[in-house]
């Protein structure tokens, strides 16, 4: 996996031959954190917030943007944000006197409507000439969201996810980072990663500490307090109707938000917050010699203990030190 450095104009200078590399793009984190020692760092020019890195035709690369040394050592570290990171930090707004952004048409055109509006970071994409050929009918963003939530969550509605990667560019051209779309693959229906699948390590988490009732307070007081109960039922539902686990097997969390005075915003909230408490199996996968991509689907099983789990991945971390690499590939919680 080859990293490349270049100039504030995005041409290239050189790759790296001995840095130490980490890059996590995904929900967890969209940055990357680099070691390099003083030499490496004078060799490559690297300035603040006017060079770049890149790994050609993926998503791991990004801008400089802060830096930490000490005098006792001749080790520079360089951190900044991934190319998924800046959509994370570009917004989309309503239009004037509009309650939502609403779009439609071939994909490839409603990026070139969204990714550029407001004049942000969005801008400093490119999207592919010509039609995609995956429609939009209709679509409605949230009132105020994010670029890459708003499009991430547009395109799982055609079955499509994200796609972007650098395209290095011939002849002292600069590079481009381009955005499209992909189908999401299942790879859940085609390849199982378990003990008897060699080209990858499953680390599996049944994790069954978590709260599964949820007493959610909001305005008034004593009697007149406005209080709603949730509770997590198997496969991730959660409802009002009564409890699925009970005795020892109920395990109770309070949230109080006391601002709250309508009914339905206090159940919404105390469902994200249960959401978060609440039991869930995860998964980790080291992989090598595939290819995968955030929003693909991915299946593991570990026949020790039966724990079966397929879930689209949501957070890939790439690791270089001396020479090798190696991506670690996180699926989402269940």
């Amino acid at each position: 996996m080859e990293f490349i450095i270049t100039n504030d104009e995005g041409r290239d200078i050189g790759a790296l031959q001995e840095a130490t590399i980490d890059f996590e793009i995904g929900d967890k984190g969209n940055s990357f954190e680099i070691e390099m020692t003083d030499e490496e760092a004078t060799r490559y020019e690297i300035r603040m917030q006017q060079s770049y890195i890149y790994s050609p035709d993926t998503e791991f690369g990004g801008r400089f943007e802060k830096t930490q040394y000490a005098t006792d050592t001749d080790i520079q570290t360089w951190c900044g944000i991934a190319w998924r990171g800046l959509l994370e930090m570009s917004a989309i707004e309503p239009p004037p006197n509009v309650s939502h952004m609403v779009v439609s048409g071939d994909v490839h055109d409603v990026f070139r409507t969204v990714l550029p509006a407001g004049n942000d970071a969005g801008s400093f994409f490119t999207v592919p000439d010509g039609q995609l050929g995956v429609g939009i009918a209709t679509y409605q963003f949230d009132r105020f969201t994010t670029k890459l939530t708003g499009l991430s969550k547009m395109l799982e509605q055609v079955g499509h996810r994200l796609d972007i990667s650098v395209v290095p560019r011939s002849q002292g051209r600069p590079f481009a980072v381009v955005v499209t779309a992909k189908p999401i693959q299942d790879l859940s229906q085609t390849i199982e990663f378990s003990q008897d699948y060699t080209n990858a390590v499953l680390d599996l988490t049944d994790d069954r500490m978590g709260v599964n009732h949820l007493i959610c307070l909001g305005q008034g007081e004593l009697t007149d307090r406005l209080v709603i109960h949730l509770y997590a039922w198997p496969g991730g539902i959660i409802t009002s109707a009564g409890p699925f686990w009970t005795g020892i097997d109920m395990r109770t969390a309070i949230y109080e938000y006391s601002s709250i005075e309508d009914p339905a915003e206090l159940k919404a909230k105390g469902v994200e917050r249960l959401t978060e408490l609440m039991s869930k199996r995860s998964g980790e996968v080291y992989v090598r010699d595939m290819q995968l991509y955030i929003g693909d689907i991915v299946g593991g099983r570990d026949r020790r203990s039966g724990f079966v789990i397929a879930k689209p991945i949501t957070n890939m971390i790439a690791r270089i030190k001396g020479g090798d690499a190696t991506i670690e590939v996180n699926m989402e919680g269940a």
